[in-house]
């Protein structure tokens, strides 16, 4: 009798262990499931800011982009408002520059062209092709080519008669 009341305490012993050890086993892989859950969580958050940095620096390279194109275009009609505003200025300066100091021909002896050459002086001792320029401005190709036909002596003076004019009826 005793051996079986130990085998019953034996029995109730071997029950409360594997009961015990079931539900540390469910425990654990309930603490499992809930760390896998918080790592899946974790990692989807991680996974949104990522998706979420990498639209936001999307969006700032798109914008930035777009500035710099802006701020081409505006610089290019700046400086297509300046070259026009030198251009202007350069237009006025060929008619007033002789009425200035810095002219030292006489004025009175000077006549206008304005292209290809501005002006033309007529001294006393010979005649003048002067061309204005302003700020950096720079000869044309049609203006170094007549400089340089000066520059080499092949300028003439040409008289052209006309002698009878016919008028059509």
């Amino acid at each position: 009798m005793m051996i079986n009341i130990i085998l019953g305490v034996l029995v109730l012993l071997l029950i409360g262990t594997t009961y015990w050890f079931y539900q540390a086993t469910i425990e654990l892989k309930s603490n499992i499931k809930v760390k896998e859950a918080v790592h899946i969580s974790e990692r989807q958050e991680q996974d949104r800011t990522i998706h979420s940095v990498r639209d936001d620096l999307n969006n700032l390279a798109m914008n930035t982009s777009k500035v710099i194109t802006d701020l081409r275009n505006e610089l290019s009609k700046q400086v297509g408002r300046n070259k026009s505003i030198e251009v202007r200025t350069g237009l006025i300066m060929e008619k007033l520059v002789p009425f200035t100091e810095v002219f030292k021909y006489d004025p009175s002896q000077a006549r206008f062209l304005g292209s290809p050459i501005d002006l033309i002086c007529f001294e006393e001792d010979c005649v003048v092709f002067v061309e204005i320029k302003t700020g950096e401005a720079r000869l044309t190709d049609s203006q170094k080519r007549i400089k340089s036909l000066v520059d080499n002596g092949k300028v003439k003076f040409e008289i052209i008669r006309i002698d009878h004019v016919s008028k059509e009826k």
